[in-house]
């Protein structure tokens, strides 16, 4: 659902816009300039905010089939899945395009951890292992 605000800072009562497939359940949205993006629904979805939440694409990769975490940059999504897999997607593109995959644990059932990005290194914790990665070297 999307709100508006009065001047005042109050918002709506009624949302000014909807988009029922879109059904996170503990997954957090984020928005990258007009776009906002969220798993839910056995997809994620990248919807157009100034458009009334109209679908711009949606990736149904098994990733996202299960709880993920988000994670925005000015043009990029970092995602992380519940088996510990490590997505890049491109936050630009009228539709989905994955730019890099990294499988950080081995066996892992139930990641729910939200990661940390602390400098330049993200740290991931699994449930028996803490993962760090320096983003810089990876370009």
């Amino acid at each position: 659902r999307l709100h508006v605000f009065s001047a005042a800072g109050i918002p709506s009562v009624e949302p000014a816009a909807q988009f029922d497939e879109l059904a996170p359940d503990c997954e957090s949205p984020v928005i990258v300039g007009n776009r906002l993006f969220g798993a839910g629904g056995g997809g994620l979805y990248c919807l157009d905010a100034k458009q009334k939440l109209t679908e711009v694409w949606r990736s149904s990769d098994e990733t996202f089939r299960e709880y993920t975490s988000l994670i925005a940059s000015p043009d990029k999504i970092l995602v992380t899945s519940l088996q510990g897999k490590l997505l890049l997607v491109s936050a630009r593109n009228d539709k989905f395009e994955k730019l890099g995959e990294l499988q950080l644990f081995e066996g892992e059932a139930g990641l729910y951890s939200h990661p940390a990005i602390v400098g330049g290194r993200l740290y991931v914790r699994g449930s028996k292992a803490l993962v760090c990665l320096d983003l810089d070297k990876l370009d």
